[in-house]
């Protein structure tokens, strides 16, 4: 079976990115919860259970923020050198 063909015009620091930033928001839920949530792991508040990961994982919410960003610097860069006819067939 061949491969699919790789995309050079692609930016590998940018997938790299939106990868922390989606596992900056899977660690926010795991571990940075605040306190008002009530959310609570193992019958323990997270703030008890992980108490020095939980001071720097709080700001994972922040991720959601940066992932947004960069998609829309994404669809932004899909739309260079190409007609708006073009990029609305590439959208779709």
């Amino acid at each position: 079976m061949a491969r699919p063909a790789v995309r050079r015009d692609r930016l590998a620091a940018l997938d790299g990115l939106r990868f922390l930033a989606a596992l900056a928001v899977v660690l926010f839920h795991f571990v940075g919860q605040t306190p008002w949530s009530m959310i609570t792991i193992w019958g323990r508040p997270y703030r008890s259970t992980f108490p020095e990961a939980h001071a720097y994982f709080a700001y994972g919410r922040l991720g959601v923020d940066l992932f947004f960003l960069i998609s829309g610097f994404v669809i932004c860069m899909s739309a260079w050198g190409r007609t708006p006819r073009d990029f609305f067939i590439s959208r779709v």
